[in-house]
């Protein structure tokens, strides 16, 4: 979950993990300060849950309200999905505009489906994912939805340089950052924290953080994607049977 609390008062929340590999990573993480009185007891309550693997999943996704954001919990289930329901909320009810900027793609059929459905009735959908992330096995898989989207209306960039591994979701005025990846694991079978706002000034610092990404990105190239090479192909059709456990 990335959750690192001082005093009571101000906590980070964000996509960076306490990592001397991930220093050098392009991340997005947020410091607010408002006496977060809830947090404490939820970061006491994770430390309790260690090697336990069953325990009450409802309690522990409870959104913590507050008067400028919410923050959303998961816990691994397959029923509850907090975070997951929120992320097609968002996609089916934006007008304008999405941006997506996620390290590791490899959306759900509802999502997919969410996602195509913005793009024909006319919102403006921009997909940002790592020109190649860490992980390279969930690059093939990545690769094998990019052209299929890209054919949807969907414009992608893929970042450059170092690594991406900010997550976050801007829809019109309402954005959501934090820990969760759009891909199986992170809506299915760990524990992840968003924010979610439509305060103007994360709001605007969100915004900001993507145009600097689309700025050392590189427009998605379907001619290259097709002509990928036949080890990526096989790669990606032999991989997406397990797509849920990469």
């Amino acid at each position: 979950r990335k959750l690192l609390i001082v005093d009571d008062t101000i906590f980070y929340i964000g996509s960076a993990n306490i990592s001397k590999t991930e220093a050098a990573w392009w991340q997005l993480s947020a410091r607010i300060e408002d006496g977060v009185a809830d947090l404490p007891g939820v970061f006491l309550d994770s430390f309790n849950l260690h090697n336990r693997i069953f325990h009450s999943s409802k309690k522990r996704i409870i959104p913590i309200k507050k008067t400028y954001y919410t923050i959303l919990r998961d816990v691994p289930s397959f029923r509850h999905r907090k975070i997951r329901d929120q992320f097609l909320q968002m996609i089916r009810s934006a007008r304008r505009k999405i941006f997506i900027e996620t390290p590791y793609f490899i959306p759900d059929h509802r999502i997919t489906h969410a996602l195509y459905g913005a793009a024909r009735r006319g919102v403006h959908v921009t997909l940002i994912i790592p020109k190649r992330s860490d992980v390279r096995l969930g690059d093939f898989l990545a690769e094998e939805y990019t052209g299929k989207f890209y054919r949807a209306g969907i414009h992608i960039f893929l970042k450059k340089g170092n690594l991406l591994h900010a997550k976050c979701i801007l829809a019109d005025d309402q954005v959501m950052f934090g820990t969760a990846n759009l891909d199986y694991r992170s809506t299915i079978h760990q524990y992840e924290m968003m924010l979610l706002t439509r305060h103007n000034y994360l709001v605007s610092q969100i915004v900001e953080h993507i145009e600097q990404t689309l700025k050392l990105s590189e427009p998605f190239d379907y001619r290259k994607w097709e002509h990928r090479p036949s080890y990526n192909k096989s790669m990606g059709k032999i991989l997406r049977p397990f797509r849920q456990f990469i």
